[in-house]
Formats: structure tokens, C-alpha cells, sequence
């Protein structure tokens, strides 16, 4: 369930950081090489009655050269409200990117469980 109680219907990520202060868990993803006009879309929030979340959503990405590069975090409490992210990726338009999704607990991670719903990257047409 989203953080205001709504029934997911799409599919999403439930993360929960290492159950250690200020632990973090990371996916990286294949590479995948962006257009102009590409975005990044999700819904951010922490999980329905996960009251104690206190997270940083970060979305990065990293070059051939091996360096993660930031380019986005938002910081959330559990407030009942989500969030919907629109990134506009064309500052990355030519490359090939592996995206970084992490999320990093602020302070002590019990309870810290973080949604991302529907993360997706939208093409449109030029």
C-alpha cells in the first residue's frame, strides 16, 4: 500500500536499508542509453504504517568510467503523503548510463521501508 493507504495498482520496489544506523541499500541497473526527451518517472513513498520511515530516495547514474554521478534525492518521513517524480533525463541525451537507485537511512534504519511505484523511464517522440 502507498503511504496514504491506497491499494498498489502497478507495480513497485520495496526497499528496507541495512537494519544498521544510517544503512543504505543500492540497485544498479544494465546500461541504457538515453534519448532527448527521455524522463524518469515514479511515485516515492515510505510504506503504508511503516511510521518510524525516514529515508533519502536517490536516483544517479554511472558512466563507463566506473563514477556514480548524482542527479537527484529527495528526503521523505512518513507524513502519509507520496510523491511523484518527474525527472528529465536529457541532460544525459547520447550517453549510455547504468542508473543507481539507493535509498539511505537517516539515522537509526528500523522501520525504514521505502516504496518506489511504477519506477519507469518515458520515451517520447522528439
Amino acid at each position: 500500500h502507498l503511504e496514504d493507504g491506497t491499494s498498489l495498482t502497478s507495480p513497485g520496489l520495496l526497499t528496507a536499508p541495512q537494519n544498521v544506523f544510517n544503512g543504505y541499500i543500492r540497485g544498479v541497473y544494465p546500461s541504457f542509453k538515453v534519448q532527448a526527451g527521455d524522463h524518469f518517472q515514479a511515485k516515492v513513498n515510505c510504506e503504508y504504517k511503516a511510521t518510524t520511515c525516514g529515508v533519502l530516495f536517490r536516483v544517479d547514474y554511472q558512466l563507463a568510467d566506473g563514477i556514480v554521478h548524482d542527479f537527484w534525492a529527495f528526503g521523505e518521513q512518513y507524513d502519509g503523503k507520496y510523491f511523484d517524480v518527474d525527472l528529465d533525463l536529457s541532460p544525459l541525451a547520447g550517453k549510455d548510463v547504468r542508473f543507481v537507485f539507493t535509498i539511505l537511512s537517516l539515522g537509526q534504519a528500523s522501520g525504514d521501508r521505502a516504496l518506489w511505484v511504477e519506477p519507469r523511464i518515458l520515451r517520447t517522440a522528439p
